[in-house]
């Protein structure tokens, strides 16, 4: 079954202004869900700037669980810093949510070992 979906990358900026994605996240419109997959790798991410990096995204993954989709992704276009960014949602019809994380974590985050998936 074809699903309508789209997907966005989170990223970090790192202080070269680089963005080091850290994250993909996928819509689906017709559930109104988010479903996010998780790297591990921060060794880009300065030293002191990790622990927030990580409580940030432990929070977004209870967070898909517990809200809407559409809401959840509003809430973190307004609330997001400079330094932690979400990038505009992109088409991205797929079959399989599990196989589309996968495609979008190796295209994205290939070099990372997956963290989580969620809900």
């Amino acid at each position: 079954m074809h699903c309508e979906t789209a997907y966005a990358v989170l990223q970090f900026e790192l202080p070269s202004g680089r963005l080091c994605p850290i994250a993909v996240l996928i819509l689906d419109p017709l559930a109104d869900r988010v479903y996010i997959r998780v790297g591990n790798d921060f060794a880009q991410v300065p030293e002191e700037e990790r622990p927030i990096v990580q409580l940030l995204l432990a929070q977004l993954e209870q967070d898909v669980a517990a809200e809407s989709g559409t809401s959840m992704l509003a809430r973190m276009e307004n609330s997001l810093s400079n330094t932690i960014q979400i990038s505009d949602l992109k088409p991205f019809p797929i079959t399989d949510l599990d196989t589309g994380l996968d495609q979008l974590f190796t295209e994205h985050l290939g070099h990372q070992s997956k963290a989580a998936t969620a809900p």
